[in-house]
């Protein structure tokens, strides 16, 4: 015999969200206060899927920055996800956004980002 179904409830599924990310990332206070000799982790990220993976992965280090630049996305947009993630996560890391080698390009981002990327991603 099957389980019974539960009731699907967004706030619950959103929290049930959030509290994965805040566990993958590894978010403490102790870790979010930055390193005590100033030293850090560059990282150089376009925003595509093995940044966000290496970010979950050095995040709970406490020492990363983060760069991001034009490839996938445009460096503004690809620090709003970033942000967003960390944000998630409950962490407080700097990102900046980079400059654009060509301001003038057209983005639109590929459909699939929130219907299949996403999802996946934040799996």
């Amino acid at each position: 015999m099957r389980a019974p179904r539960r009731a699907h409830h967004p706030e619950i599924e959103a929290e049930r969200h959030r509290r994965r990310i805040h566990r993958v990332l590894g978010a403490s206070p102790d870790r979010t206060a930055g390193p005590p000799d100033g030293r850090c982790i560059l990282v150089d990220s376009d925003a595509a899927l093995d940044d966000f993976r290496a970010v979950a992965a050095l995040a709970r280090t406490g020492r990363i920055a983060i760069v991001t630049t034009e490839d996938v996305s445009k460096p503004s947009e690809g620090a709003g996800a970033m942000e967003a993630l960390l944000r998630l996560g409950g962490l407080s890391i700097s990102v900046i956004a980079g400059a654009s080698p060509n301001p003038d390009r057209l983005y639109r981002p590929d459909p699939r980002l929130k219907i299949e990327w996403c999802p996946n991603a934040e799996a």
